[in-house]
């Protein structure tokens, strides 16, 4: 997801919650992230490892387009592709 996510990392990061922002500093801090969080980690889209799982679904939710080749596909029983 990183590199669909750092062509518009910032984009992307305001998507999610306040919560899931500052879960996902906390984390990287924790980690021992070395690195700076706004020059490097938050424009690179590498605070996408960080945030969690329902942030996620939820980005994808919001942008299926961009993260999906739609080229998959399931099928549940009872559902027929139109």
């Amino acid at each position: 997801m990183q590199p669909v996510v750092a062509g518009n990392s910032t984009g992307y990061w305001d998507l999610l919650s306040p919560d899931e922002q500052a879960g996902a500093m906390r984390k990287y801090a924790m980690e021992g992230g070395a690195e700076s969080w706004e020059d490097e980690v938050l424009t690179s889209g590498g605070w996408i490892e960080y945030v969690p799982g329902m942030a996620l679904v939820r980005l994808i939710t919001a942008r299926p387009s961009v993260f999906l080749d739609g080229r998959c596909s399931v099928l549940l029983p009872g559902f027929e592709r139109r």
